[in-house]
């Protein structure tokens, strides 16, 4: 039997009044050499029984049903199980246009080892193709296309020879990290403008939740240690590159933050100590602020004033 050319990663979960159109708007693709692989998480409404139909209807759908997991564990079973050439993933509450395949594989032909499409809601690039993250990060830093897994063709071959999987243990920000991870083994990046993948607005996303110290720690460390190794990897020295890389674990570092001041029962000895283990200096030189409380923490942290900053968010509590 031949194997498909590209495999459609779907990991579904309540979402039975969207996946329909989802589904559909896979199977009604202009590039028909790929497979389906709904990954049913332990749906508690009709998702699971939606997946089966159509599984009956469409020999290229294989339907997998776990037990709840999380949107991770989907997709890592869904990369287990991937026989395609490349692989991509939709969300089961988005939908893709028509040609959606066809634009993803024409740029994967030219040799290239990731593919990356503007979504229908964002920036739309040029069509480029970058041998060098340095200059890859230079022209699109600023622009939201290393963030989600969707949008994007991968090359099956790297993520088995890699090993690369989606960090199960990460409640936010697990799609970032398998990206970073990625990207230390492609070698040459192409991005095309067409925008044919329609996300949905989603409420209550995981990002917008608070966690303890110990978790947000563990996000913040773990995306430093994968941006440090992507930096020294491939050698990226350009100083816009490097910048952004860093803004991007600043992010996490904040929270971190955050969550130290959410311990009221610390005590100035004890904040202190957590806060030692958060590079602070980082945030001085490379948070992109995004209103005027964080360009005051900016501000403190670039003049080393960490006493003054533990102040402040005493007395303003």
């Amino acid at each position: 039997m031949l194997l498909p050319i590209v495999s459609v990663i779907v990991p579904v979960y309540n979402t039975e009044k969207y996946l329909p159109e989802c589904i559909e708007s896979v199977l009604s693709q202009s590039y028909t050499d790929f497979e389906l692989l709904l990954i049913d998480d332990g749906s508690t409404d009709g998702s699971g029984f939606i997946c089966d139909e159509y599984a009956r209807k469409d020999f290229r759908i294989k339907v997998v049903h776990k037990s709840n997991g999380g949107v991770s564990s989907a997709r890592n079973e869904g990369l287990d199980i991937a026989r395609g050439e490349y692989v991509c993933f939709v969300d089961s509450d988005d939908w893709i246009g028509k040609d959606y395949l066809k634009n993803l594989v024409l740029g994967m032909k030219r040799g290239t080892d990731l593919v990356i499409a503007a979504l229908a809601d964002g920036i739309s690039p040029s069509y480029s193709t970058y041998f060098d993250l340095n200059e890859y990060f230079r022209v699109y830093s600023r622009l939201a296309l290393i963030y989600s897994p969707c949008a994007k063709l991968f090359r099956n071959k790297i993520i088995i020879d890699s090993c690369l999987r989606f960090d199960t243990n990460v409640n936010y920000g697990e799609d970032t990290l398998f990206n970073l991870a990625y990207l230390l083994y492609a070698k040459q990046i192409t991005l095309i403008p067409e925008s044919n993948y329609y996300p949905r607005p989603r409420m209550g996303s995981l990002g917008h939740y608070q966690y303890d110290f110990e978790c947000e720690y563990s996000v913040y460390k773990k995306f430093y240690k994968s941006v440090d190794s992507l930096i020294g990897g491939r050698k990226i020295i350009d100083s816009d590159a490097v910048a952004f890389l860093y803004a991007l674990v600043c992010r996490f570092s904040y929270r971190a933050l955050n969550a130290i001041y959410r311990l009221t029962a610390l005590n100035h000895k004890e904040r202190r100590k957590l806060l030692r283990q958060i590079d602070t200096n980082s945030i001085g030189k490379y948070l992109y602020p995004q209103n005027a409380k964080e360009r005051i923490i900016k501000c403190l942290f670039a003049m080393r004033l960490e006493s003054l900053y533990d102040f402040i968010r005493i007395i303003m509590r």
